[in-house]
């Protein structure tokens, strides 16, 4: 059991690692034409072609079982309102507001947990949930003053739907493998964001640069997403949740290298408190 859980405390730092690394590359590639929506239909698209190649090269089935349709409808419900919610509420609020509001996640799956998993959270573990909200908030540095409601709402609607996510990953990954899951999520992903597209056509720019940047930020999407999903299903939702805080660190600190942005002492001090949120997260929980 201590192996499992130090591999799904691995899994989820990498995929932090990796979908931290999305952000200053999708805002290289947003300069250099593409748009928000074009980059997202595009990350869907490779995560289907991989994950079902992969699918189909393992011999293992591309569709869920049917008593787990309505499941896999909901994971796939839940994704689509992760990202869509996320990318339409930067329309209305800042982007650091809007990831501050994201990341209220791990607290909504700490509150759900005892429910759900029948896991109760050590005072350590909410201190760390809470301690790690506050280092997001300094380290994103949101701008309150900018409060439009449709992006607030947006925002929380994504952070839900994370939340949302974990749980059924949990639950559909202990019946089905994993790639089965993915593959059926983007792809209800994808449906969802070709109606958005149908109003907006796809824009990609024709520069070297820009699709280099573009495939980079679908890239680490595609094993972002994957390593969370596997994350889950060796160290659960709550543990998974509060090692995803360090995706917005990651994309500080790839911003500074990649879009010469600097770390104010407020970031920096947010950083730290990450930091040491996550180590007390690695104290044990006790069963009800």
């Amino acid at each position: 059991m201590r192996d499992t859980a130090t591999t799904g405390r691995l899994l989820a730092l990498a995929a932090a690692a990796a979908l931290g690394g999305t952000t200053p590359f999708a805002r290289l590639a947003y300069d250099a034409g593409t748009t928000p929506k074009t980059l997202l239909a595009v990350r869907f698209i490779v995560a289907i072609l991989v994950f079902g190649v992969a699918l189909r090269l393992l011999g293992r089935p591309l569709w869920p079982t049917r008593s787990d349709v309505p499941a896999f409808i909901a994971a796939g419900l839940a994704l689509s309102g992760l990202t869509i919610g996320y990318l339409l509420s930067i329309a209305y609020i800042p982007v650091g507001l809007a990831a501050l509001l994201l990341y209220t996640f791990p607290l909504l799956v700490a509150a759900a947990t005892p429910f759900i998993d029948g896991v109760r959270l050590t005072g350590a573990q909410w201190l760390a949930f809470l301690l790690a909200f506050v280092g997001l908030a300094g380290a994103l540095g949101p701008d309150l003053g900018a409060l439009d409601p449709r992006g607030v709402a947006l925002a929380l609607m994504a952070a839900c739907s994370m939340a949302t996510l974990l749980f059924l990953v949990r639950h559909l990954t202990r019946r089905h493998d994993p790639l089965t899951v993915l593959f059926n999520g983007n792809l209800m992903g994808l449906l969802f964001m070709s109606l958005l597209l149908v109003t907006e056509g796809p824009v990609i720019s024709d520069t070297t640069f820009g699709l280099s940047m573009l495939t980079v930020a679908a890239l680490l999407y595609l094993a972002g997403i994957g390593l969370s999903f596997l994350a889950v299903k060796a160290g659960g939702p709550a543990e998974t949740a509060m090692f995803l805080n360090l995706e917005p660190v990651m994309a500080i600190l790839l911003a500074m290298l990649l879009l010469g942005e600097r770390l104010t002492a407020l970031q920096a001090t947010g950083v730290f408190l990450v930091v040491l949120a996550i180590y007390l997260a690695g104290r044990k929980q006790r069963a009800l």
